[in-house]
């Protein structure tokens, strides 16, 4: 799946579970709540660099 396409089905799941959030702070939550998911992914991913001049940096 793109990474485009989970981010909205992400944010269309999280809207559905919290649909009091409005607004601002809708789109503020949804935004960390994504990025705390997609480094949970990769802190859990099996990823192999191929190109030494790439890294992944994730916090």
């Amino acid at each position: 799946m793109p990474i485009s396409r989970l981010r909205e089905k992400f944010k269309a799941d999280w809207g559905n579970k919290h649909h009091e959030t409005l607004g601002d702070e809708f789109r503020y939550m949804v935004e960390n709540r994504w990025e705390n998911y997609t480094n949970e992914l990769l802190r859990q991913a099996d990823i192999r660099i191929k190109d030494k001049d790439l890294e992944v940096i994730y916090e």
